[in-house]
């Protein structure tokens, strides 16, 4: 009896081990990631492009597989975890990743990636191990410490992308049209994908958490600042849509928030439009910054009224030219993308051209380089074939379920998030700044439905 006690107090002090390895790897990434772009950025700023893409993001996502790699097979193999659905989508999708990777056109491109990008199939790798390992984390505290992790990195990113557009100089760096904040997500689109979930999460959690309230309504209205200064708008209007899901869940579910939730619903949205129609006469005013129309979020916002309520014509702004047809600034870009990717896609459905592959392809056959296709499933579909969109979906929707089924209400909560986030995916695409820490915020749903911890998540109480 002494025996078998003995050994029942190590498994489960070896089973933490791992948990813990896990944890403090994810920690690291999600810490490194932007402080590896920093590096970067002053490194450019000094204008040693050579050394600038020698340190890259990839290159710690890499790091990270073979220590979660052995973590999983622990957990699976020594600790006899269950094999899942979910797990066994995830199999399937690395293995069509790999199927996809070795009959591409360019087989070592499609394993490190594109130049800079390098979001090839060992990148993908280590975003199913990241949320493969999370899974299976028994410790909501562990969960709910990345995740307000990831809402005080927003805030960073936030207060970044203010210095960027309004103060300039020093080491608010910006390498694309000034008016529009990159921060550390080395694109304003990308930028706009990391804090539409940072932003919703945070307002999500102001809502229903009564623990560091102020923390949370606070976050959820500078994140949503700095997604304005993104000018990115496909992420301004998945957050929209965002709040839409949460007051109609409210309504539902929860009556007696109603007040709470509106009043906070409506002081993010105030804070938001009011950034949207300042912060380019701001820039403009004191950086004399020459603006283009296409790219910020109040012109697309009047072109897409204009196209729904005006036949499609926008008032030029001189009165001796004619109206101009919005179909042709605010999506045409991305409707000739899109046409021409589908026709690579014809010729190469079941098993794509592998990842990454999409620019030099594109350009022998449009004389122009695209290296995505704008929009997250079609750039699987080119990539890795009709199979590995549909395996992708079924895991999705499998995930959003479970947190929408769940009994526990963070979970709830999160698959709002998701959705609106899978919502925005129609108009962008992955990267790697940005992917690991939605994975993140998507584990915690298995985490919270299956835990069985002590911790009393404080949320408010009807």
């Amino acid at each position: 009896m002494k025996k078998s006690k003995y050994k029942k107090q190590t498994t489960i002090k070896v089973e933490r081990k791992v948990d813990t390895v896990i944890y403090y790897t994810i920690l690291g990434l999600l810490i490194g990631l932007p402080l590896m772009q920093l590096i970067r950025m002053s490194i450019a700023g000094s204008g040693n492009l050579g050394l600038y893409y020698t340190f890259h993001c990839g290159y710690l996502l890499w790091l990270t597989i073979p220590v979660l790699l052995v973590c999983y097979l622990m957990i699976i193999f020594k600790y006899k975890e269950k094999i899942g659905i979910i797990d066994i989508v995830c199999y399937l999708l690395v293995l069509l990743g790999l199927l996809s990777s070795v009959t591409a056109l360019d087989v070592k491109m499609a394993f490190i990636g594109s130049f800079d990008r390098y979001e090839g199939f060992l990148t993908n790798l280590s975003y199913v191990l990241i949320f493969l390992c999370l899974i299976r984390l028994n410790s909501k505290r562990k969960c709910l410490v990345l995740l307000n992790l990831f809402l005080c990195l927003g805030i960073f990113q936030s207060l970044y992308a203010f210095g960027q557009v309004f103060l300039r100089g020093g080491l608010f760096l910006s390498f694309v049209f000034p008016y529009m904040a990159n921060a550390l997500c080395g694109n304003p689109n990308f930028l706009g994908s990391y804090l539409l979930l940072t932003s919703l999460l945070s307002i999500y959690m102001g809502i229903y958490s009564n623990q560091y309230k102020k923390f949370y309504i606070t976050s959820g209205i500078i994140n949503s600042i700095g997604l304005v200064l993104a000018q990115s708008t496909i992420p301004f209007l998945s957050y929209v849509i965002g709040l839409g899901l949460i007051f109609i869940y409210t309504i539902i579910k929860h009556k007696t928030l109603l007040k709470r939730c509106i009043w906070i619903l409506v002081a993010n949205l105030l804070a938001s439009f009011i950034m949207v129609y300042v912060s380019v006469p701001i820039v403009v005013d004191v950086h004399k910054d020459m603006i283009i129309p296409n790219y910020t979020i109040k012109d697309d916002l009047s072109q897409i009224y204009y196209f729904f309520f005006n036949d499609g014509e926008k008032p030029s702004d001189n009165p001796f030219e004619p109206p101009v047809q919005t179909e042709t600034t605010f999506y045409a870009g991305r409707v000739y993308i899109w046409e021409n990717t589908l026709k690579i896609v014809k010729k190469n459905i079941f098993l794509g051209i592998g990842y990454d592959n999409l620019g030099e392809l594109f350009y022998q056959e449009n004389n122009l380089y695209i290296d995505k296709a704008h929009n997250h499933y079609l750039n699987i579909l080119v990539s890795n074939g009709i199979f590995s969109l549909i395996t992708y979906l079924v895991l999705f929707t499998l995930i959003i379920i479970k947190g929408i089924r769940s009994k526990q209400l963070l979970p709830n909560l999160i698959s709002f998030s998701i959705i609106a986030f899978m919502i925005h995916y129609f108009f962008s695409t992955s990267v790697l700044e940005v992917t690991p820490y939605f994975l993140m915020v998507c584990s915690i749903i298995f985490v919270f439905d299956k835990s069985q911890d002590d911790m009393d998540l404080v949320i408010v109480k009807e």
